[in-house]
């Protein structure tokens, strides 16, 4: 028997490689259409599916953006209040450094002299 070389098993056992690149397709054979509307089908759930979980995610990430945008703007404000606050314990604090000066200048140069020693 002569031909073209068989395919499936051997007398051996062992099967006979196929090949691909110049094998005749499948014969399509009762309702091969449904096969490839269930295919289509199934890869549009699966590309439906990673879709929503695309649009859930990016959901959540303008969420948390949101979240720090106004956690960002409550942060400006507490750092406006500690400068502000900062500032004027600055400007207290060399008012009372001036008011100090002031009492020491006053004082008489014995006395500035008998505080600046010590107790001996």
């Amino acid at each position: 028997m002569s031909g073209p070389p068989r395919h499936g098993p051997r007398p051996n056992g062992t099967r006979q490689p196929r090949d691909t690149l110049h094998a005749a397709p499948p014969r399509r054979v009762g309702r091969w259409w449904a096969a490839a509307y269930n295919d289509r089908h199934a890869l549009h759930l699966r590309v439906m599916s990673k879709l929503q979980e695309l649009a859930d995610r990016v959901e959540r990430l303008l969420l948390r953006h949101q979240e720090q945008q106004r956690t960002h703007a409550l942060l400006l404000q507490q750092l406006a209040a500690v400068t502000q606050e900062r500032d004027q314990l600055r400007g207290r604090l060399n008012t009372a450094r001036q008011r100090i000066d002031t009492l020491l200048e006053r004082l008489p140069a014995e006395a500035r002299d008998a505080g600046d020693g010590g107790p001996a």
